[in-house]
C-alpha cells in the first residue's frame, strides 16, 4: 500500500463553531487517573460537573479506557442521561498474543466496559504493536461484538511510525489514535493513498507539558531541535497572546482539518480557556516557520523523556 502525506492547509471555518465540536473528543484519562500527565495549578472541577459542562459546550465524543481508573464509571452517568454521546474505549494494554490468559483478560475488560456504557462506538487496541495487530484471535473475538451491534468500529492506539504504518495497512482497523502536537505533527499527516481511515490526535497539549512555566527546564533527546522549535512556538504564542498549548490546539484543528482531536483537563476553567482559542481568526502565514519543521519524527511526543533539570 502506498502511503502519502496530507497537504497542510486551512479548512476556513472547519475549526470554529459547531464544526469544531464535531471533531473534538473529551479525554477521560485526566479525570480518571489522579497521577496522569503534568497538570497545571488550577482548582479541579468535580468530574461529573466537568462531564455535564463538556456536553453543554457541545462535545459529544468521549475517549476513555478500561485502565483509566474510574473514568468509565463516571462516563456511564453521562451516557445514561444523554443517548447521543459517542464513546471510544481502549482494551488490552496487557495483551500479548503468546501470554496465556491475556486475551481473556482483554475481553473481560470489554465486557466490563459494555456493562457500564451499554454501547460503544470504537474499541481501540491499547497496545497496538505488530504482533497484536496481526494476531487473528483477538479480531475474531472483537468481530463477534461488532456483529451483535455492541461496538461499531475497531481502532488502534499507536506509538511511533512503524505501529502507525501497521495500523494503516490493517484492513480491519477503521480509526487510529496517534500522538501529535505543534512540536511534532509528522505522524498526523501520514495516510494510505487509497483507504479512508480516521486519524485522532491525542496529546495535543503533550499531557500538560506545553502549559508549563518557561522557567522550568527539561532535558530531551534531540534537545537542540527541541529548543529551536520551542523558540519559534514561544515567539508566536507571545505575539498572539496565547500559551503554547492553545497555539498547539489551534494549529492542529486548522492546519489538519481531517484530524479529530482529544482534549482533556481536570479544570473546567482551563478547558474553556483552551477551547476559546478556536474562535480566533489567525492568519495562516504566521505559521510559516512552524510549517518548515518538516515531516521527520522526533521523541518529543513521549512525555516520559521530559526529564526536569
Amino acid at each position: 500500500m502506498r502511503l502519502i502525506f496530507l497537504r497542510l492547509g486551512n479548512a476556513e471555518l472547519s475549526a470554529r463553531g459547531d464544526l469544531a465540536f464535531e471533531r473534538l473528543w473529551f479525554g477521560m484519562a485526566s479525570i480518571g487517573l489522579q497521577d496522569y500527565g503534568h497538570p497545571i495549578s488550577e482548582s479541579e472541577t468535580d468530574p461529573l460537573i466537568m462531564l455535564e459542562n463538556m456536553y453543554a459546550l457541545g462535545i459529544r465524543k468521549f475517549d476513555t479506557a478500561a485502565n483509566y481508573g474510574c473514568s468509565e464509571e463516571l462516563l456511564a452517568s453521562l451516557v445514561r442521561q444523554h443517548k447521543d454521546c459517542v464513546v471510544a474505549t481502549k482494551i488490552g494494554s496487557e495483551f500479548y498474543p503468546d501470554r496465556v490468559g491475556s486475551l481473556d483478560n482483554a475481553i473481560r475488560e470489554l465486557e466490563r466496559s459494555l456493562s457500564l456504557l451499554s454501547k460503544i462506538d470504537t474499541v481501540y487496541l491499547h497496545r497496538s504493536t505488530a504482533d497484536v495487530l496481526y494476531d487473528e484471535s483477538i479480531f475474531k473475538r472483537l468481530e463477534q461484538y461488532m456483529r451483535s451491534g455492541d461496538i461499531s468500529r475497531l481502532g488502534a492506539s499507536v506509538y511511533g511510525k512503524s505501529q502507525l504504518i501497521s495500523a494503516i495497512e490493517h484492513e480491519r482497523i477503521d480509526i487510529i489514535q496517534v500522538a501529535g502536537c505543534i512540536l511534532d505533527w509528522s505522524l498526523l499527516r501520514l495516510r494510505p493513498s487509497t483507504v479512508d481511515k480516521k486519524i485522532v490526535c491525542r496529546s495535543v497539549f503533550l499531557q500538560g507539558l506545553l502549559f508549563k512555566n518557561r522557567s522550568e527546564k527539561y532535558c530531551l533527546p534531540d534537545s537542540s531541535v527541541f529548543q529551536e522549535r520551542m523558540t519559534v512556538i514561544t515567539a508566536l504564542s507571545d505575539r498572539l497572546g496565547v500559551n503554547s498549548g492553545q497555539l498547539s490546539l489551534w494549529f492542529v484543528m486548522n492546519l489538519l482539518p481531517e484530524v479529530d482531536v482529544v482534549v482533556g483537563s481536570r479544570s473546567l476553567s482551563s478547558v474553556k480557556r483552551n477551547l476559546a482559542v478556536l474562535e480566533r481568526e489567525i492568519d495562516i502565514s504566521m505559521f510559516d516557520e512552524i510549517l518548515e519543521f518538516g515531516d521527520k519524527s522526533y521523541d518529543f511526543m513521549n512525555p516520559r523523556l521530559w526529564v526536569k533539570k
